[in-house]
Parts: structure tokens; C-alpha cells; sequence
């Protein structure tokens, strides 16, 4: 199997078994907060002064060796390659969502309304819950970002 992040990148016998754990781990590690777990998840981040937050998003920049091709897709604006990873993490530090699916010149924003988690958000959240978001993210009645006054 050929990945096309490099010129070698082959999947090795590491990778598969990482692969095979991710697998594993992805339904029982790495969920949304339940009903139940919501009040849980809320108080750890009330401890910081966060009301009724139940998860916090932001991408990052997976650093990757230049593609054989389309390079200038993986070409990001802090100018290297790379892959997005957007995550969303409880208050206990672990992850409810991860999203690893784009090249590095996607911006956060359209990484986000891609996302699995995006058109579910509002069901996710009810009721009364949000995530918080930096300002690459849009505003909406369960995503919290920083209020900009542009003057107007």
C-alpha cells in the first residue's frame, strides 16, 4: 500500500499496528459526551470558570515531507507541509472527536463544517451545552468563539 504524503512512505509493520489500535480504541477512547457524562465533563470545566462547556476545538499541523504531488495543498499558511488535525477534548483531557482528513492549506473553519461531529452539533450540545472554539471558528448556538469588535 502507498500512501501519498512522500516519495517512501510505505505503511510499515508499525504503522498497521498502530492503525489496528487506533481501530480499537476509536469506539471506546474517543466519544462524544453522553447525556450522562455531560454534568461531568461541564463541572471539570466550570472549575476554569467555563459554564456549560462540554468540549474545546482547535486544529493543528501534522509536519509531513513534501508530496510527490499537489504539494501546494499540503503547503500551510505558517509555510510547511502538513496535515490538519482537528480535535475536540473534554475537560479530562480526552479527546470526544478527531478529525484528520485534510491537507495542510484548509483553514480550521472548513476542516470544522466538514467535520462528523458539524451537522450534529446542535442535537450534540442540547441543551444548553457548547464548545468553545478560538476565532477561526464560526459562532454558532453550540459553538462559543471570542466576541470581535470590529466597530460596528
Amino acid at each position: 500500500m502507498k500512501r501519498e504524503y512522500g516519495e517512501k512512505d510505505q505503511i510499515n509493520t508499525e504503522k498497521v499496528i498502530l492503525i489496528a489500535l487506533w481501530t480499537l480504541a476509536t469506539p471506546r477512547f474517543i466519544t462524544w459526551p453522553s447525556p450522562n457524562e455531560r454534568n461531568l465533563v461541564a463541572n471539570g470545566f466550570s472549575r476554569y470558570g467555563m459554564e456549560k462547556v462540554i468540549g474545546v476545538v482547535d486544529g493543528c499541523h501534522i509536519p509531513i515531507k513534501k508530496p510527490v504531488t499537489q504539494g501546494a495543498d499540503y503547503f500551510n499558511r505558517k509555510h510547511f507541509h502538513s496535515v490538519v488535525l482537528q480535535a475536540i477534548c473534554k475537560s479530562n483531557l480526552l479527546f470526544s472527536d478527531v478529525d484528520v482528513r485534510w491537507t495542510g492549506s484548509v483553514h480550521d473553519a472548513r476542516v470544522f463544517r466538514t467535520s462528523e461531529i458539524y451537522p450534529f452539533g446542535s442535537a450534540l450540545c442540547e441543551p444548553d451545552y457548547y464548545i468553545l472554539g478560538d476565532a477561526a471558528y464560526p459562532c454558532k448556538n453550540w459553538v462559543m468563539t471570542p466576541y470581535t469588535n470590529n466597530g460596528h
